[in-house]
This record gives structure tokens, sequence and C-alpha cells, in this order.
């Protein structure tokens, strides 16, 4: 039986729409919504990779609705702007971020056989509705390592995570971050704090100077604060050293200082969901990316990191591929060569 959703005059029905004639040159048809344009917010441009990516490796007929972002943009008009692909037997809709939650979910419900997806942490049911995003505890195990191979002498020494808003995500990447710290050293204290934004890089630097002031040997930062505000932040404290994660490599370093550099790639998240519903593998679940889809990675600076301890770093991201949880990774006890 088909639900007649009468504002827009679609249809939703229990069998697929026929494909259009422009849609079989293509294997799939996707909707990418992204909540700014791409010109002018980085999350948004990850959206536009994404979509090129997914064109090119999956053959695939990509709408990019940008400017969609449902707490601006009503329902109504949100529809409208999808209207011509649900009609064509739209197969795969991915909203980059959180916001697209509600709107997606009622999506899901109308068009069942269309697989929908929100890049972000949320509840699936189990059909065609969930949730894709990167393991960034992953990330954090791996920085923990690093921040324990530069703790010299572990007697007396600190080591800090800085984050931006404590999502559970961020929270687990902490966790993981001090869990690793620990495991290698256990006698080093980490310190946790929290800018609560993502978007006050005043603040974020203020906070990353108040920990680096009791001492913090290694500083691993989260707050989306500039590249030169890292820089900068740097060189006032030259005696301690520096993590980054960011959704993009950073082109400047002060390779004296910072260590390395941990990107989740949000058009790789985008990319991989768009496969799993090309395949028909999408079973409306919460899914992680990770090392292994090349989701998660890590840049180092050979300056610091020597092939030694780029090496252990490698085997234990060997090991998370292989889904062996924290507390379990079977990783030689860090040699101190300093």
């Amino acid at each position: 039986m088909c639900s007649l959703l009468v504002l827009l005059g679609l249809t939703s029905c229990d069998s697929e729409q026929l494909p259009s004639v422009e849609q079989k040159q293509h294997k799939i048809s996707v909707v990418l919504m992204t909540p700014q344009e791409p010109e002018s917010d980085p999350w948004s441009a990850a959206g536009l990779d994404g979509a090129e990516r997914i064109k090119s490796q999956l053959n695939a007929h990509v709408h990019l609705v940008s400017n969609s972002d449902p707490n601006k943009v009503s329902e109504e008009v949100l529809m409208e702007r999808i209207r011509p692909e649900l009609e064509q037997g739209l197969r795969v809709v991915i909203g980059l971020g959180g916001q697209y939650e509600a709107f997606l979910r009622q999506l899901a419900e109308r068009f069942k056989y269309t697989s929908v997806a929100v890049v972000g942490e949320v509840e699936g049911n189990h059909t065609n509705f969930g949730g894709a995003a990167g393991r960034f505890n992953d990330i954090g195990y791996v920085m923990g390592v690093l921040a324990a191979q530069q703790v010299e002498s572990p007697a007396g020494k600190q080591v800090a995570f800085l984050g931006g808003i404590p999502f559970k995500a961020y929270q687990r990447m902490a966790d993981a971050y001090e869990s690793a710290v620990t495991e290698y050293q256990p006698d080093v204290e980490v310190l946790v704090d929290w800018v609560d934004s993502f978007s006050d890089p005043a603040l974020s630097v203020d906070k990353a100077k108040a920990l680096l002031d009791q001492g913090v040997k290694v500083l691993f930062i989260n707050t989306g604060m500039g590249n030169k505000a890292v820089i900068e932040l740097a060189r006032k404290y030259p005696a301690s050293r520096i993590l980054v994660i960011d959704t993009e490599p950073r082109d400047e370093w002060n390779i004296d200082q910072v260590l390395a550099t941990g990107i989740m790639d949000v058009a790789g998240i985008i990319t991989q969901t768009a496969h799993m519903a090309g395949k028909g593998h999408w079973r409306g679940e919460q899914v992680w990316f990770s090392f292994e889809e090349e989701v998660a990675q890590i840049r180092f600076n050979s300056v610091l990191v020597g092939e030694q301890y780029q090496q252990q770093v490698a085997d234990v991201i060997q090991q998370l591929k292989g889904g062996l949880v924290y507390g379990q990774l079977k990783v030689d006890q860090l040699e101190s060569d300093q």
C-alpha cells in the first residue's frame, strides 16, 4: 500500500520507483546533504569531496544539496529539493551531521527501499536508517602511544588532552588517549579539559596555555583551532610537544614540536557509506570506520618521531585493524632510548 505525501505530490510505496533514463546510465543515485556551502564551510567542503569520490568510484549520479541544515530550512523545502530523485528511484541519502537525524529518520520510514544515513552517531532502525562515523577512540589510543614515547622520565610527568565539545565520540577518544598513556607509562598523569566549542580559538589557546603552564610535556589538541594558533602556541612552549587532530592534513608544522596529525577523513566516511549501500550491505545500524578503511590516518613528523617509534605505532594500528580492543593489545612495552 502506498502512503500519499499530499503537500509535495510524492508517493512512497513498498516497491521501488523505476529509475529514469539518466539514472540507468549510473549504478546508483545518491543525494548528499550538507549544512552550508562547500566554499564557506570546511565541514561542507568535505561533503563536496565525498560527492566527487562517490561519482568517480561508484559511477553514481550524485545530487549535492548544500545549505540544507534542517535547523534552518523547513522539512517541506528540503523535501521539495530532493523530490526529483525520490520520484526516480533514489538509492541512497546521506546527511552530513547529526542535525539531519530527525528529518532523515522520517524520510527512511516513508521510503523504505532507500538507504538513509547520517554522518554521525545515531540509533538505527535496523532496516534502512543508521549512522556512519569514524572511530575517534582508535586515533586517541594511537596518539596516547605517541605521547607515551615522548615522556623520558615518568616521575612527576604530565601529558594532556584538550577537546572542543565533549560529544560521546570525543569523550571516548580522550579515554583511549589516557588508557594508552597509562598502559605504557603508568606513573604519568593525564590531564583532560574541554573548551565546549569548536569555534572559539581564543578560548582554546587560553586553555592550552593553562595546561602547558602546569608543565605538560605533550598536549593533544582537538578543538578546531587554526594552524597558525597551534604553531604560535608551540613556539611559546619550546619544551613541550603537540599532537593535533583534524579533518584535513595540516600544511604548516612547527617541525621542532608538532609530533603528528591525526586525520579523520570525513569524505572517506561518506564514500564508504555509499559503497555499503551500493552493495546492498546497509542494514540501518551504526557503523564505524577507522584505519582499516583508511578513514583514520596518522601523519608523522619524521623529524621528531623516528623510524623505530613509527614502526611501534604501525604495529598498534595493525592490531586495531584486527579488531583487538584496548588493554588487550599485544605490543612490547615502549623502550626508552632517549
